[in-house]
């Protein structure tokens, strides 16, 4: 177990580090979940690998239990999935 004065400046940093990307606009919301060992986050970035680059720039990181689902725009699917139906249709 970390020291009370550790635990701080590693809450302090992770508060800091949550406002600058809400500042950015790279995290949309976030909720904390009492109770649990961690809070539910909604991020906007270009890939998957783009949040995860994100989030372990968290100074709280290590300390946390980390489940990440990407989200894609419904507008977005339908034109993509749409897309894929009409390559496998002139395939044939």
């Amino acid at each position: 177990m970390l020291p009370p004065e550790k635990q701080l400046e590693i809450a302090e940093g992770s508060n800091a580090f949550i406002d600058k990307l809400r500042k950015a606009g790279s995290l949309k919301e976030i909720y904390n979940m009492p109770g649990l060992k961690g809070n539910m986050s909604i991020f906007e970035s270009e890939s998957a690998e783009e949040g995860d680059r994100l989030w372990l720039q968290n100074p709280m990181y290590p300390f946390l239990d980390v489940e990440m689902y990407v989200l894609s725009d419904w507008d977005a699917f339908k034109k993509t999935q749409k897309g894929l139906f009409q390559q496998l249709l002139t395939k044939k």
